[in-house]
């Protein structure tokens, strides 16, 4: 379920996010007009997790 709302201290919406890698608490996002920008939150886990509700791909190999 898609939310199009704003994350706390983040300017972009769930809409706008297409891909997303995470290393070191530091999140490299790919934009749907294909812009990258990089985003360190202050809470990565809570971060991740508001990505991952609104269905953007984590595209860092598992394993």
């Amino acid at each position: 379920m898609q939310q199009d709302y704003l994350y706390e201290g983040f300017k972009y919406t769930a809409k706008q996010l297409k891909k997303f890698m995470e290393a070191a608490g530091i999140f490299t996002i790919s934009l749907r007009t294909n812009d990258i920008i990089h985003h360190t939150p202050d809470d990565p886990k809570a971060f991740r997790e508001w990505l991952t509700v609104n269905g953007i791909e984590d595209i860092r190999p598992k394993g």
